[in-house]
């Protein structure tokens, strides 16, 4: 299992009723009060559901609140999803930034987040295609 396997068992799963209907409305809501509202009518409905999704996935920790239900392959990239940040990045020298230092960082112009290569995660774990 790869980690779009794992992440389409995530949404599959909280599009199943089953109890977190209530939540996924409210992380939906909020995603909408940042980005816009959207219904299924509008022509990039596809595109905006699976950006809300993905939001989901990452920011919103949605996978463990269905932990429980995930296979251990599955288990093994709610780490790396959950780490994981889409944004739009432009590279500014740290020198121009408030937080001084030197070197690069990389600036999310959507949200403002910063972010710093530190380090990367162990590529050894990924789990090989059957």
């Amino acid at each position: 299992m790869g980690v779009l396997e794992a992440a389409a068992r995530i949404v599959q799963l909280g599009g199943e009723a089953a109890g977190r209907g209530s939540r996924v409305a409210e992380m939906r809501a909020a995603f909408e009060a940042r980005t816009g509202a959207f219904a299924p009518e509008d022509p990039w409905f596809e595109e905006r559901s699976g950006a809300f999704w993905c939001d989901a996935l990452t920011r919103g920790r949605f996978g463990r609140e269905v932990e429980g239900e995930l296979s251990p392959e599955d288990r093994a990239w709610l780490g790396p999803l959950e780490r994981a940040h889409r944004g739009l990045f432009q590279r500014e020298p740290r020198e121009q930034r408030a937080n001084g230092g030197a070197g690069e960082v990389l600036v999310d112009v959507w949200s403002g987040a910063e972010i710093v290569v530190t380090a990367l995660d162990d590529a050894s774990r990924v789990i090989p295609r059957g």
